[in-house]
């Protein structure tokens, strides 16, 4: 086979990528109360085939002039996003950029995407590096994904004393969560043996002002 370069090269691996947001509002009010809400959302579809993210913020903020000289301010937010194949760094083998950097011009990536044994499902061994696996067995063999959870939000009370004199509290809370789910197939280079890993980290921090 001549050394020549690929009809199909490494760049025919990637997506055009795409990323929609969307916002709606609504608010109404009168000259004593106001309430606005706001919902957002992220839509990515990543180079990466198998890739990409979907974001929901959701958000409610009220104020009000309860008499004369006490007012409220109230906000809540909630965030929602999920994250499917997030990529990887270092020899990592689901590093795909560290994987497609020892692919030699000269081979078709289309030949890589018979990656494993129709009848077994056993991986093709195709460079004898465990770290730089088959891109195609990296992306839909070896996936993860994320889920995030956040609620933060606050309740403000003010009291005018005087035109120039005033005194407030609030409080609030910052709660997240987030969770990880790795997954590499039975015969993976790196792990024979196959391997799922559940990750979570959960986090509250309640604020308190006065003033």
């Amino acid at each position: 086979m001549p050394y020549t370069k690929a009809q199909n090269p490494i760049r025919n691996f990637f997506n055009t990528g795409l990323t929609l947001t969307n916002s709606v509002s609504v608010s109404t009010g009168s000259d004593k109360a106001q309430l606005r809400f706001t919902y957002t959302n992220v839509n990515n579809k990543d180079i990466v085939p198998e890739s990409g993210l979907n974001r929901h913020n959701f958000a409610l903020r009220g104020t009000s002039q309860l008499t004369s000289k006490l007012s409220l301010d109230a906000k809540v937010t909630y965030l929602n996003e999920k994250v499917n194949n997030r990529p990887a760094l270092s020899d990592n083998p689901n590093n795909i950029g560290y994987v497609l950097s020892g692919i030699a011009p000269n081979i078709d990536i289309n030949w890589l995407k018979d990656y494993k044994d129709p009848v077994t499902g056993d991986y093709i061994n195709w460079n004898n590096n465990q770290y730089q696996v088959n891109p195609f067995w990296a992306i839909y063999e070896q996936p993860n994904d994320s889920r995030q959870d956040r609620l933060n939000g606050f309740v403000q009370l003010k009291y005018q004393l005087l035109p120039e004199l005033s005194v407030q509290g609030r409080t609030g809370t910052d709660y997240s969560r987030f969770g990880f789910r790795e997954f590499m197939e039975f015969s993976t280079p790196f792990n024979q043996s196959g391997m799922i890993s559940l990750k979570t980290a959960c986090s509250a921090k309640p604020t308190q002002s006065s003033c």
